[in-house]
C-alpha cells in the first residue's frame, strides 16, 4: 500500500461504515424483494462509483482504482447489484486493512509520546542523547540510526575538561 498521510488514513477509515452500510442495504433489498420494486441497479452503481472515486482521491492504491465498475450492457438490476456487492466486499477488506494501519499508527504515536516524556534537558547534551536513543529505537533500522545521529549532531558539544 502506498504511504498515506495520517489525515488521509483517518478519512479512509471513515469510509468503512459507508461501504459496509451500502453493502448491507443492497443485500437487504435482495432478501426483502424490494429490488424488484425499484430501479436499484443503476442507483447501486452510482453510489458505488461515488464511493470509489472519493476513496481513490485519498490514495494512489491501484487496487481501489481497478475495482470493476463496468457491467454487461444488458445486465438487469439483480446482476448490477450483485456485482456491486462483490466489489464492495473487496473494498471493505481494503478499508479494514487501512483502518487497522491507522489504529496501529495512532498507538505507535501515543507510545512514542509516552516514551519521550521525562527526558531531562537540563544538560542539553545528555537530553539530546536520550532523545536520539529513544527516537532511533522507535523508528528502527538504518533510518532510525540516521535520525539518532542527526539529533546527536544537532547541537555542538563542549568537551568537558578533566579537573
Amino acid at each position: 500500500m502506498a504511504e498515506l498521510t495520517h489525515e488521509n488514513l483517518q478519512r479512509l477509515t471513515a469510509y468503512v461504515g459507508a461501504a459496509r452500510g451500502l453493502k448491507e442495504e443492497l443485500i437487504g433489498m435482495i432478501v426483502s424483494g424490494a429490488l424488484n420494486q425499484v430501479n436499484a441497479g443503476d442507483a447501486a452503481l452510482a453510489s458505488f462509483n461515488v464511493l470509489v472515486d472519493s476513496i481513490g482521491a485519498l490514495t494512489d492504491e491501484g487496487f481501489v482504482k481497478a475495482l470493476s465498475r463496468s457491467v454487461p450492457e444488458k445486465a438487469g438490476d439483480l446482476q448490477k447489484v450483485v456485482l456491486v456487492i462483490l466489489a464492495l466486499g473487496q473494498l471493505v477488506g481494503y478499508l479494514d486493512k487501512v483502518s487497522k494501519e491507522a489504529k496501529g499508527q495512532e498507538a505507535r504515536q501515543a507510545a512514542a509520546m509516552n516514551d519521550l516524556g521525562g527526558i531531562d534537558f537540563s544538560d542539553l547534551g545528555k537530553g539530546l542523547d536520550a532523545l536520539a536513543e529513544r527516537l532511533g529505537k522507535l523508528i528502527g533500522g538504518e533510518q532510525g540510526r540516521k535520525v539518532a545521529e542527526a539529533i546527536r549532531n544537532a547541537v555542538p558539544r563542549q568537551e568537558t575538561q578533566g579537573q
